[in-house]
């Protein structure tokens, strides 16, 4: 052997990694990226049933959109207690079956996978469990079924069955398909603090794996159960996996603001662990919850591949077929159809998880969000990947592509320097040959409410509309007045210089007409994967009338108000006119106005002086709007038959919408107390639920009205956090005096060391001042706010991730703008065995 075969034999020898039983390791190779989908199971099975959906037609449908996306990896947790009985055995059922066919969908597709063999809970979530078969999991408590004896066998012979079970799909055993690449052993365990106990369950399980034929990387969470972590590594695994959920979840409401510092790190506590490096890791479930935004993907892709993930898979992608209720997981909304700039985000971020070498670090935020060939901005709500040969936007962009002579694959949401188009659903463009490109439009989409509101099959939260609207493309190889085949329809046609009408489907367009027609649907192109006729979306929903406005809280009064509404239903709306709160039945002429109509569903109104709508100098103006089709009004926000002008309307009943008018030099409400927390909410560092409140007292004749943070009996240094975000009462307000102060009037102040607060602005930076301990009010300016750590509030999951955010040196020459202001913390710090409290009266800027 020469010296170089004995460097290399040196070096692959020293690659090679064994367990503590002294098996190889068997890591995953690659980065791949993609989501979570639970058709085959609970929640999704039974609503789709309870609607009449065909399950494996929308399988077929919901994995084009996988695969479309640009997904590599899948994973699912399987609902054991619907796939097994009493003591173990794989049942062969419907739940089965669809497992199967879902597999052998996603291998079609070229989409590998990831199996939790079990989850060990039930299966009712957001409805009651049900126990069709008996199952082993239901006769064991969560935190018991990995210790008890009963169920450990229960599991070997579960586990094993399907380690072997073969799929009728493919002919193949899960222990021989290809496809199936790792199976992790159980989803978030409940593990009791017996280290040796927890090694031993770990490894009878591996063993059953391996005892049935499974040959393939072993997975287990590490993530849970922090005190008995070492006896993870101690296991006879090949892989570890993790979560991040860094917006908590189940808000309740859409959460908004700048949400970077949140996703900028993931500081894992297990890198002096036996084999740390060694074992794959894995990222199960992630998800930054309650919120449609599109760049947050991306971001946290960037900061896996930082931390060396091999593996990152969203949870969960919405089945289209009920992602108009979002009802399966309320906190998690995804679906191509539905959200669609999310749904491109979601194709960046796995671009940046294949492309971003592992290990690979870009700094810290703000410098980080421009990171080889992609660009993150907040501001714009804007993910980018650039890269000259795919060039993907999840929202409108000037940015032109770095080059168009190689460019072969576009996808974006609205218009960008190579597509012109005002739709609101996705779109691609992919090259098939040169001269040839591949078109595929989605429907248009509104949104009707909040989507992470209090779920239900009786709530729409989202419609669907197929209208017809001008592309304008300018790709290359594509000459003016170029050929167009509409694939979906059958029809051919001819460009107006650059121009094309569109409606959802897909179209090939090129200027040789005769080379068009030569294309058959089922053709492949791009990686194989993916034929010429593939496409998927839901069905126009024919709603009798979908709206959409959302009012502005806090206008100035100087500024001229924009109204949008977003009007659109079965019969066509004639008008959307706007009713002000001064009208009276019993006036012979009322100031009402009309919107103009700028087609398909989008209405404006722009009021030149917003004061004109209310008396006088107004300190709020009051609306409603009124939605005219066929010679019937609607009112809104109620919905309410009618107008605000009929004899019998009853305005004491009917809410109208209510904007907030600015006067410079006058005070700017941030917060107020009211029943409903005014939308605040309380957090604590590190994380203590118990003996904490936050309510709200209602003052009397001698008393203000006060919001309360309380903890009673802290275990440890405490930071106790109430927070809201403001930035729906600052947006569009460009009159903030600089030299406006901020005042807070505080009162109870209680077993605190110290009590700051901080404003947190757009940029996602932090700047705090430290207040008073005593009641009383603090009238602060800018100049005493200082650039401080941002506290992540609320907190992430897993519990082991930092709390504190600290902001790269370029956040330095940043300064704090009370016009970017979007989120306010009260910070008081309290210490063990001392029970603490503050009040907060009020908070404005004047």
């Amino acid at each position: 052997m020469n010296m170089t075969a004995k460097i290399l034999f040196v070096i692959a020898a020293a690659a090679l990694a064994f367990t503590a039983e002294g098996r190889k390791i068997k890591p995953i190779e690659g980065a791949y990226y993609g989501t979570n989908y639970t058709v085959p199971f609970a929640h999704a099975y039974r609503a789709l049933g309870e609607l009449g959906v065909d399950r494996k037609e929308a399988i077929d449908r919901d994995v084009y959109h996988m695969s479309r996306l640009g997904f590599n990896g899948f994973r699912l947790h399987l609902w054991d207690v619907e796939l097994s009985d009493s003591v173990g055995n794989l049942i062969e059922n419907d739940h089965l079956d669809l497992l199967d066919y879902l597999l052998a969908q996603l291998e079609k597709r070229g989409i590998s996978v990831i199996l939790t063999a079990q989850t060990n809970f039930g299966n009712g979530y957001p409805e009651r469990n049900t126990d069709p078969y008996g199952a082993y999991s239901y006769r064991h408590d969560k935190c018991l079924v990995h210790s008890d004896a009963d169920a450990i066998a229960a599991q070997e012979n579960y586990i094993a069955q399907l380690v072997k079970h073969v799929n009728p799909y493919t002919g193949l055993s899960y222990a021989k398909d290809p496809a199936i690449i790792a199976m992790e052993i159980n989803n978030e365990p409940c593990h009791g603090d017996d280290a040796k106990q927890v090694t031993e369950y770990i490894n009878a399980m591996a063993r059953a794996m391996r005892k049935a034929g499974w040959q393939k990387t072993v997975l287990y969470n590490v993530s849970h159960n922090q005190p008995v972590a070492h006896a993870y590594y101690d296991a006879d695994i090949d892989g570890t996996t993790y979560q991040w959920y860094p917006l908590n979840l189940v808000s309740g409401h859409s959460r908004k603001g700048n949400f970077m510092p949140f996703v900028d790190q993931y500081e894992i506590p297990f890198k002096e662990m036996p084999n740390y490096d060694k074992l794959s890791r894995v990222v199960y479930e992630f998800d930054p919850a309650d919120n449609i935004l599109s760049y947050i993907f991306p971001a946290a892709a960037r900061t896996f591949r930082k931390e060396g993930f091999q593996w990152a898979t969203q949870f969960a992608y919405d089945p289209t077929d009920m992602a108009w209720a979002n009802t399966e997981y309320q906190t998690h909304y995804l679906n191509l159809a539905y959200t669609p700039s999310k749904a491109i985000g979601m194709m960046v971020a796995a671009e940046v998880m294949r492309q971003v070498p592992e290990g690979a670090d870009y700094g810290k935020f703000p410098a980080d969000t421009v990171f080889g060939p992609f660009t993150l901005s907040p501001k714009q709500d804007l993910a980018i990947l650039n890269d000259g040969q795919r060039f993907y936007y999840t929202n409108p962009t000037t940015t032109k592509p770095s080059s168009m002579e190689t460019l072969q694959s576009v996808a974006g949401v609205g218009s960008s320097p190579v597509i012109q188009y005002d739709g609101t659903g996705a779109y691609f463009a992919d090259l098939v040959a040169p001269g040839v490109w591949r078109i595929e439009v989605m429907p248009d989409v509104m949104l009707t409410a909040d989507p992470f509101g209090k779920p239900s099959l009786q709530r729409r939260v989202g419609e669907i509309f197929y209208n017809e609207r001008p592309m304008t493309v300018s790709l290359p190889g594509v000459e003016s007045g170029f050929a167009v085949r509409s694939i979906s329809n059958g029809t051919n046609g001819k460009a107006q210089g650059n121009t094309f009408t569109v409606s959802p489907g897909v179209y090939l367009i090129g200027t040789d007409a005769d080379a068009l027609m030569a294309y058959s649907p089922d053709q492949t192109y791009g990686d194989g994967h993916k034929a010429i006729g593939d496409y998927a979306a839901p069905a126009a929903s024919h709603p009798a009338l979908a709206y959409a406005h959302d009012a502005a809280k806090t206008h100035s009064a100087s500024a001229p108000l924009k109204l949008q509404v977003k009007a659109a239903g079965e019969v066509p709306v004639d008008s959307v006119v706007l009713y002000p709160g001064t009208i009276s039945y019993w006036r012979a002429k009322n100031d009402l106005r009309r919107f103009s109509d700028l087609g398909y569903g989008d209405f404006e109104l722009v009021v030149d002086d917003p004061t004109s709508l209310g008396w006088n100098r107004p300190a709020e103006v009051d609306y409603n709007i009124v939605v005219w089709q066929g010679g019937k009004a609607t009112t809104y926000p109620q919905g309410k038959s009618g107008t605000p002008l009929d004899w019998d309307y009853d305005e004491k009943t009917s809410p109208r919408y209510s904007t907030e008018l600015y006067y410079p030099g006058s005070p700017l409400r941030l917060l107020t107390p009211s029943a409903d927390m005014d939308g605040s909410e309380i957090s604590t560092i590190p994380t203590q639920w118990d003996g904490t409140s936050y309510r709200y007292i209602k003052g009397g004749r001698l008393a203000d009205d006060r919001l309360t943070a309380s903890i009673y009996n802290p275990a440890q240094d405490t930071q106790l956090i109430a927070l809201k975000y403001v930035g729906d009462l600052i947006e569009g307000l460009s009159d903030i005096p600089e030299d406006a102060e901020v005042c807070i009037e505080i009162a109870d102040v209680e077993g605190l060391s110290s009590l700051e607060l901080a404003l947190i602005t757009n940029n996602g930076l932090s700047y705090n001042a430290q207040l008073p301990l005593q009641d009383g009010v603090a009238r602060l300016r800018v100049s005493d706010f200082t650039l401080s750590p941002t506290l992540l509030c609320p907190e992430p999951y897993p519990v082991f991730l930092g709390r504190v955010f600290t902001p790269g040196p370029e956040a330095q020459s940043i300064p704090l703008h009370l016009n970017a202001l979007e989120n306010i913390q009260l910070i008081g710090q309290s210490h063990p065995s001392t029970p603490a409290s503050f009040s907060l009266k009020s908070l404005w800027i004047e």
